[in-house]
């Protein structure tokens, strides 16, 4: 059962983020490309976190003395190597999701108090930030040795099966890491949530379109911070587990679905309040409506297109 709602879990992410992937690239102007850079960077991110958490299928068990990761996805058929590279890559790119949502509120910060930073600045930016992350996971994976680090089913009196098992003095001491990290960067982006908001709405703008154009990032910021709450909720239990505070034979299969409800639901805060996702779905309702009522809406679109070509460009 728990394979089956992982699957479906991990394809449901997968394709809404293609989806709201396409939307970046073909459906902001030109005059919005930073708006559409960010978003594209976003969407591949979740969609590697989704493959990757097919690819792996994790559970993680802990007692405070132990840490196992036991796999059941098709990196089993590749080796425990691969199981422990999928499940390092895949907390890379929960910690690039992270990070990103936190550069995001610069650039809109940025943008407000000097001005549009380029697309191929956002771009070095991401590009720097996944070269680090890399380089950490690489460094732990290095030093992974199957021999020493895989166990067998019985040990955790569990039946053989096309399962991996990895366990030992690596896997306990970088999983204590990686979710220290996690910890530390979900604390973190609530905190530059809570600056943001302030300087959102205290910002004197100079018309109302910035200051509507504020208020619908605020919206768009706190559903993120929300998603990532999901996020928190996953470490605070593996961290309950380790501390012996409940049993892990309730909640072992929570913290990976836990972590994918982010992944899941993240394109959403972009499609609910943007202006032209929204205009690209109420195309339809819109051609039953008055001329009248027709044209004042393109013409309050084309202002908010044209207010996007000045220093306070749309920077989720």
């Amino acid at each position: 059962m728990y394979m089956v709602v992982n699957t479906m879990l991990s394809a449901l992410g997968a394709l809404i983020n293609v989806f709201m992937l396409i939307l970046a690239l073909i459906k902001f102007p030109t005059n919005m490309r930073l708006c559409s850079v960010i978003i594209t960077i976003k969407s591949c991110s979740d969609i590697m976190i989704c493959v990757l958490n097919y690819f792996v299928m994790q559970r993680i068990v802990t007692d405070g003395d132990h840490i196992f990761l036991i796999s059941t996805g098709s990196c089993t058929h590749l080796g425990p190597t691969a199981c422990y590279s999928g499940f390092m890559f895949l907390t890379c790119f929960i910690e690039f999701n992270l990070i990103w949502i936190g550069c995001s509120y610069w650039f809109r910060y940025y943008t407000l108090h000097c001005h549009d930073p380029k697309a191929r600045t956002i771009r070095l930016i991401a590009f720097c930030q996944i070269v680090v992350l890399f380089f950490l996971v690489t460094g732990w994976i290095s030093f992974f040795n199957p021999k020493t680090s895989t166990f067998p089913a019985k040990l955790l009196s569990m039946e053989p099966s096309d399962m991996v098992i990895l366990g030992g003095p690596l896997v306990y001491n970088s999983t204590l890491t990686v979710f220290a990290v996690l910890l530390i960067s979900v604390c973190l982006v609530l905190i530059l949530f809570f600056w943001i908001r302030d300087v959102l709405i205290n910002f004197q703008a100079a018309t109302s379109e910035v200051e509507n154009m504020n208020m619908l990032l605020v919206k768009v910021y706190k559903i993120q911070v929300i998603l990532s709450m999901f996020t928190l909720l996953g470490i605070a239990i593996f961290f309950l587990q380790f501390t012996k505070t409940i049993e892990h034979h309730y909640l072992i299969y929570t913290i990976p679905l836990l972590f994918m409800i982010s992944p899941i639901l993240s394109p959403f805060s972009y499609l609910l309040f943007l202006p032209n996702l929204q205009n690209y779905f109420n195309t339809e309702r819109l051609e039953f409506e008055e001329p009248e009522f027709h044209e004042r809406r393109r013409s309050s679109r084309y202002q908010s297109v044209t207010f996007m070509t000045s220093s306070t460009t749309l920077v989720p």
